[in-house]
């Protein structure tokens, strides 16, 4: 969902909880196998479990992850799930969640989120583990695509803009993981359903040739393959955060 801002605070999590969700996903979870970083692992609601996969746009997946998602993985999130739909979302349908994490050296090219669910839903990160060399960018299409850089705080629950052109890196020396989730007001479940025929996976053709507009768009901005910014970023990214 577009929002005002690139990112919006909402809270934080609470102390007990981050340090149980650090304790499973930093402390006790490997990223250094090849499975993990070519699959994707997602925790889905029972009541709108939708098998729905986002392709993002680097070389090697960053996704810790299985499909379907294992017993295993559900038991282990779901006391921030259910945290975060209790408190912040009573209203919405829990779409999608992962766990992700960005290796040192690795690139999110610029993209949009193109499924139904991103569009009428919001998309939540919570971020475990940062570092002063990992970042966001939105590409502003009203200023010409323009960076800004934006940086999340460990343990605060965050409202993501993933409808604007945004990308992210990691070029810090440890990994950068967060968990994402994508809700969506129940109240409009029924629209996706209508404008996906069922498939909350689709997207519309429209919102495709968007997403390639606002490539070449980058692209002629910078001078450069959208893969290829990291002398861009490197030149703009805040140094004293």
């Amino acid at each position: 969902m577009k929002l005002s801002a690139p990112i919006i605070e909402l809270q934080k999590c609470p102390d007990d909880l981050f340090q149980y969700l650090k304790e499973t996903f930093i402390n006790n979870t490997s990223w250094d196998s090849d499975d993990l970083l070519t699959k994707e692992e997602a925790f889905y609601d029972q009541s709108f479990r939708y098998e729905a996969i986002t392709k993002y746009f680097n070389e090697k997946s960053f996704f810790f992850s299985k499909l379907p998602p294992t017993q295993e993985t559900t038991d282990k999130i779901k006391p921030y799930t259910d945290y975060l739909m209790g408190t912040l979302f009573p209203e919405y349908a829990l779409f999608r969640c992962q766990v992700v994490c960005l290796k040192p050296g690795q690139n999110v090219y610029p993209h949009t989120d193109p499924r139904y669910y991103h569009i009428y839903g919001k998309r939540i990160h919570l971020p475990l583990l940062i570092n002063d060399e990992s970042f966001h960018i939105h590409f502003l299409p009203e200023q010409n695509y323009d960076m800004q850089f934006s940086k999340m705080h460990e343990g605060v629950i965050t409202d993501f803009d993933n409808i604007t052109p945004h990308a992210a890196f990691n070029y810090g020396t440890t990994n950068r993981v967060h968990i994402i989730c994508d809700v969506v007001k129940i109240d409009t479940v029924l629209k996706i359903e209508a404008a996906a025929g069922g498939n909350s996976n689709a997207t519309s053709q429209k919102i495709i040739d968007e997403y390639y507009i606002h490539l070449t768009n980058i692209e002629n901005r910078y001078q450069c393959k959208h893969t290829e910014l990291k002398d861009h970023y490197l030149d703009k990214m805040p140094k004293d955060e």
